[in-house]
């Protein structure tokens, strides 16, 4: 029988609503809440207490976890999914990456925000929002690949929530991919182009920063994590870690001779961390003992050396920016007549089909020697 009763606080003070103890359907005694009415609070007793008596006795089916789990808070929820994307949430159980940290910490507040979600239970039905949320965001002049990953981290938080028993179901299963198809098409530069960027660059840690982008076809924020012990001289190249390279996966990158003893006297300098200390003095964003400088903002002083160059950032072909430094020197590999599954190798891409025909660029003076080809045989 269903027991009803007022609690009191530290001080002796009677809590305005009443409380009351009912068995449940384990036969475990648990404690309500009820209103500040004895006589409503005895009847929701009752009520909670037949439900119960109605699961215990096989007449009605056990709630699920969900059921209860629907009343958690969305932002609890959120910072215990963040905590375990740090520790297992990527690959293979190993921590998420840097990039992917920033951009769930970064998206999950937004959609918090964007959708007022205030329990887990705002997720269901949220299609509809999400949606128009994407409309916004592309009205905003958002890129469809940042629109892409803004999805990707709610629809993955729904996965986590559905293998957790905090859903039941992922409210987004249904929705369309985004397309991701990149508004910026990078170009090469061309032989010409890269000996009048060289001519023009005054600092030597620049020069050796393009120098490494376009010999190693690494990342902005791959050549940044290098740290001076990554370079292995004796087997001349660069070790790369599973923590900071894009495919999650260590390695080894060779490096061409000439750049090794270039990098050995920058790196017994230390000249990296005396420019990090100089310009980013409040950040942490680089490891100790940096083998590069690498600037937060690549572009600006890029954008200087090619106006000074008399190189245009963006033709018919497409934009020059740090990442034109990667596509260039793959597109160097696939010209230099390697196979297919080297410059795939080279370029630490998961298929071939990345490399080819995603920073597969083509060579408009191959192509001119071809068509003449041809012509010489047709009128020969």
């Amino acid at each position: 029988m269903a027991h009803v009763y007022q609690s009191k606080n530290s001080k002796g003070k009677v809590h305005p609503k009443y409380r009351f103890q009912y068995i449940d359907y384990t036969g475990r005694r648990r404690t309500g809440t009820g209103t500040t009415s004895k006589k409503e609070t005895k009847e929701i007793a009752e009520k909670v207490e037949a439900e119960h008596a109605l699961i215990r006795n096989g007449y009605k089916e056990a709630p699920k976890a969900v059921t209860k789990n629907l009343k958690l808070n969305y932002s609890d929820i959120a910072e215990e999914y963040i905590d375990w994307g740090k520790i297992q949430g990527g690959r293979g159980g190993k921590p998420w990456g840097k990039g992917h940290l920033r951009n769930r910490e970064r998206h999950l507040p937004w959609w918090q925000t964007e959708l007022k979600l205030r329990k887990i239970s705002d997720l269901n039905g949220c299609l509809v929002e999400v949606e128009k949320a994407i409309r916004k965001l592309m009205r905003n002049g958002r890129s469809g690949k940042t629109i892409a990953n803004y999805v990707d981290s709610l629809k993955s938080f729904c996965n986590y929530c559905v293998e957790r028993e905090y859903l039941e179901m992922n409210p987004l299963n249904k929705m369309k991919n985004i397309d991701s198809t990149p508004r910026k098409i990078r170009r090469c530069l061309s032989k010409d182009e890269i000996n009048k960027l060289f001519e023009v660059i005054d600092k030597d840690h620049y020069r050796l920063l393009y120098l490494m982008a376009l010999s190693t076809g690494l990342r902005a924020n791959e050549l940044r994590q290098l740290t001076i012990h990554d370079l292995d001289l004796e087997e001349q190249g660069l070790i790369l870690h599973a923590d900071w390279t894009k495919n999650r996966k260590a390695g080894f990158q060779p490096v061409p001779e000439f750049l090794l003893e270039d990098l050995k006297n920058f790196a017994s300098e230390n000249t990296a961390t005396e420019l990090y200390e100089k310009y980013h003095a409040e950040e942490e964003s680089h490891p100790e003992y940096p083998l590069l400088f690498v600037p937060h903002d690549t572009v600006y002083a890029l954008n200087k050396y090619l106006k000074d160059a008399g190189i245009p950032k963006k033709t018919s072909r497409g934009v020059i920016d740090f990442h034109a430094f990667r596509v260039t020197y793959i597109n160097m590999i696939v010209g230099s007549g390697a196979t297919a599954k080297t410059a795939q190798t080279l370029a630490r891409h998961s298929t071939v089909d990345m490399t080819l025909n995603v920073y597969g660029r083509t060579d408009q003076d191959n192509l001119r020697k071809s068509i003449e080809h041809i012509s010489s045989i047709i009128y020969a």
